[in-house]
């Protein structure tokens, strides 16, 4: 019983540092995909350490690179992708030019 109360406690204190961080970074006018990856930066085992790496972690983990891909691919339209394109190869013949 053990480890579902330490998953449980775990994963209630990721979804509170996500909605914490998700709130600044969307009142500031930052992508909301960017509190999610700093709540899991800050209280993963690689900043405070408050939550300790497992299999099960690593895991969930996987699944949640998957997520946030999926995520990401919904932020973005072909249109953007293809200005952007443009946009570099006008950097491009910049930079060449001199």
């Amino acid at each position: 019983m053990d480890g579902v109360t330490g998953f449980v406690e775990s994963a209630a204190l990721l979804v509170f540092a996500a909605f914490v961080l998700v709130t600044i970074c969307s009142r500031i006018g930052v992508p909301s995909i960017v509190g999610y990856i700093l709540a899991g930066i800050v209280i993963g085992p690689a900043g405070l350490g408050l939550i300790a790496e497992s299999a099960a972690l690593s895991s969930i983990g996987e699944i949640g690179v998957v997520l946030l891909l999926f995520a990401l691919g919904l932020e973005f339209s072909f249109e953007k992708l293809v200005r952007w394109r443009r946009l570099n190869h006008a950097e491009d013949a910049m930079i060449a030019s001199g």
